[in-house]
C-alpha cells in the first residue's frame, strides 16, 4: 500500500470518517503543481479550488519526500524518515480535513488546517512510538515532532 494511503487510512480510523476517495488519485507532480500555483513552492501544499460550490483539490508532496517513505516504512519511526513522514502526515491531514469539511458544507480557515495537522502529526507519533521504539527513543521523536 502506497505510504500516503497508508497515512489516510490511518487518520480516518483514529477519527472514524471516511472520505471515500484515495489521496493517492490527488496528488500532483512538480509540473503540475508549478501551472497550478507559481508563486509558492513548499515541499508540502494542498492547492483548493472553488468554483460554483464546487470545490478542487489537489496534494504536493516534493517526490524526495515520497521516495524516502516508499524506502523507509513510515510506520516504523526513525531520524532517517520522522520529518519526511511528519511533513507527508500534515499533507495528508490537510486533505482529510478540507474534505470532511465541504461534505459538512463548512468553510474552513488555514489556521483550522494547520491546527489540525499538528494534532494528528503528535497524535500519530506518539501512538506509533509507544508501540515501536523504547521509551527514551520515543521521547526523543515526540520532542522532534513538537519543535517541527
Amino acid at each position: 500500500m502506497h505510504p500516503l494511503a497508508r497515512m489516510q487510512r490511518g487518520l480516518e480510523t483514529l477519527y472514524r470518517v471516511d472520505t471515500g476517495v484515495e489521496v493517492g488519485d490527488f496528488v500532483i507532480d512538480e509540473a503540475a503543481r508549478e501551472a497550478l500555483a507559481p508563486a509558492r513552492k513548499p515541499r508540502e501544499q494542498l492547492l483548493v479550488m472553488e468554483d460554483t460550490g464546487e470545490m478542487a483539490l489537489a496534494l504536493f508532496i516534493h517526490p524526495h519526500v515520497l521516495a524516502n517513505l516508499a524506502a523507509h516504512d513510515p510506520g516504523r519511526l526513525g531520524e532517517h524518515n520522522l520529518g519526511d513522514c511528519l511533513l507527508a502526515r500534515e499533507g495528508v491531514s490537510h486533505f482529510i480535513y478540507a474534505i470532511q469539511c465541504a461534505r459538512a458544507d463548512r468553510p474552513v480557515t488555514q489556521l483550522e488546517l494547520e491546527l489540525q495537522a499538528e494534532v494528528d502529526k503528535y497524535v500519530t507519533c506518539l501512538l506509533q512510538t509507544r508501540t515501536h521504539v523504547e521509551t527514551s527513543e520515543a521521547e526523543h521523536l515526540l520532542d522532534s515532532v513538537l519543535e517541527a
